[in-house]
């Protein structure tokens, strides 16, 4: 009889590693595959990054042909040219140094702002109160 009580506790014991081991499983095995989902969005979203780039670089290049573009647009590929022209200013200095020149290379101003005219789209410098293209007024 008592062998018997010890069977049944044993067997009990038993069954709930056993369920315990198998939950555990599951749930290892619902965090490789969440994982392995995830790693697939973030792929996904990997790819849309670089259509923006694209999307961004086609307006760019537009921008930069002279073709009239959004106003917004307009600001954002202004705001991407002051940049560009602080980056080669940057350059400059870095080939000043190694290049070993003593004399200190002159700061390169910034890119004057520009804003571009609502009505028209024409590029104009930054406190503007009138359009030079179509008169209107800023």
């Amino acid at each position: 009889m008592k062998e018997d009580f010890h069977i049944a506790i044993f067997d009990k014991v038993g069954n709930k590693v056993s369920n315990f081991a198998k939950n555990a499983a599951d749930k290892t095995g619902d965090m490789i595959e969440t994982a392995r989902l995830n790693s697939k969005i973030i792929s996904e979203e990997n790819v849309i990054d670089g259509l923006k780039v694209k999307i961004g670089e086609y307006y760019l290049q537009k921008f930069e042909a002279g073709e009239h573009l959004d106003v917004d647009v307009m600001e954002l590929c202004a705001e991407i040219q002051g940049i560009k022209a602080n980056i080669a200013a940057i350059k400059t200095e870095i080939s000043a140094i190694k290049a070993g020149k003593d004399d200190e290379p002159a700061a390169a101003s910034p890119a004057e702002e520009t804003i571009f005219c609502p009505n028209c789209g024409a590029s104009l410098p930054s406190g503007t109160k009138f359009c030079g293209q179509c008169g209107a007024q800023l």
